[in-house]
């Protein structure tokens, strides 16, 4: 994410029940615009900007341990992407 001054690597999650938002485990790279998918218990952030470059970089979260670690990149860098998990795979979309 960004908060106007600089790019993040920490990430939030909203308990429904309780109406309330706490900090989960920070990204390994700060980055915004990252497209995000879900999959069974992970999250997978994929691209983004880190402030110098687009990214093709790819990061999987495991909700069971709270911890994010690197996957295969992508073969082209992106940002501001949408993505998707679809019939077993992760879309990721990029538009100019």
């Amino acid at each position: 994410g960004y908060d106007g001054l600089s790019l993040l690597r920490t990430v939030e999650k909203y308990d429904i029940n309780l109406g309330r938002w706490s900090q989960m485990a920070p990204m390994l790279t700060p980055r915004s615009g990252a497209g995000c998918a879900t999959v069974d218990r992970y999250i997978f952030a994929c691209g983004g900007f880190d402030g110098k470059i687009h990214l093709s970089s790819v990061e999987r979260y495991d909700s069971q341990i709270n911890q994010w670690t690197n996957v295969t990149s992508m073969s082209v860098r992106r940002c501001y992407c949408g993505s998707a998990f679809i019939r077993g795979r992760i879309a990721v979309i990029w538009w100019l």
